[in-house]
């Protein structure tokens, strides 16, 4: 889908009075683009009714749900005794901790140390908590393993080409090509990301009649062979 999205995404910008982008600069915003829609997603599927027919609100909710399906993760985390955080990438997307079963419930680092000396509240077997820094998670009372729940980071889209006659020409066979992980239902909301980072603002109508030119061009080469 990535060498679609590129073409699309130059001719709008060329339309628009921008001009046309070059690979390593479309490159540049993939990864920012896709991962911005990703964030964006669970509130989506937190709208019971949505209205806004732009953008990726009009996608079905199944869609939205096996998109972030995909990415979900469930591990347990082991720790020694004497290390009081559990090892946790901090650029992954945490979205629970339980603790022998419990749900730990998140507070920032000096709320858990403070409470964890508490003679009243401390946190107990029966209502956990947690808090997370660059060294990890830290769950209280202390446990050697938990269980987490998070997003993992999806890999960085790349268009990948070889130079013919001065222009790049899209080849999928080099090591370092990555499509999108989204499904084509985000095809429409990824040309306007995309076009966004750069300062153009499109509608998803642009994105539709440009499509649709395409597969009309597509269909009048097939039949002329």
């Amino acid at each position: 889908m990535i060498d679609e999205v590129y073409k699309v995404v130059n001719v709008l910008l060329n339309k628009n009075g921008y001009g046309v982008i070059t690979p390593d600069e479309f490159n540049s915003v993939c990864g920012l683009a896709q991962s911005k829609i990703y964030s964006e997603i669970p509130n989506r599927l937190r709208m019971k009714y949505n209205r806004d027919k732009q953008g990726y609100s009009a996608i079905p909710k199944d869609i939205l749900e096996n998109a972030l399906y995909k990415l979900a993760v469930v591990e347990d985390l082991k720790k020694g005794d004497d290390d009081p955080f559990f090892p946790f990438p901090p650029t992954e997307k945490l979205n629970a901790v339980y603790r022998e079963g419990k749900e730990a419930t998140m507070i920032d680092v000096a709320r858990l140390r403070m409470i964890g000396n508490s003679r009243y509240n401390r946190p107990s077997e029966t209502y956990p908590n947690y808090s997370i820094t660059e060294d990890g998670i830290q769950v209280l009372p202390d446990n050697p393993s938990i269980e987490v729940h998070y997003y993992k980071i999806p890999p960085r889209p790349r268009w990948t080409y070889v130079v013919i006659e001065g222009k790049p020409v899209f080849n999928p066979s080099v090591k370092s090509y990555q499509d999108f992980t989204l499904s084509e239902h985000f095809f429409n909301v990824l040309v306007i990301e995309i076009a966004l980072c750069f300062g153009v603002h499109l509608r998803e109508a642009e994105v539709i009649q440009v499509m649709a030119q395409d597969q009309a061009n597509e269909f009048q080469k097939d039949n002329t062979l």
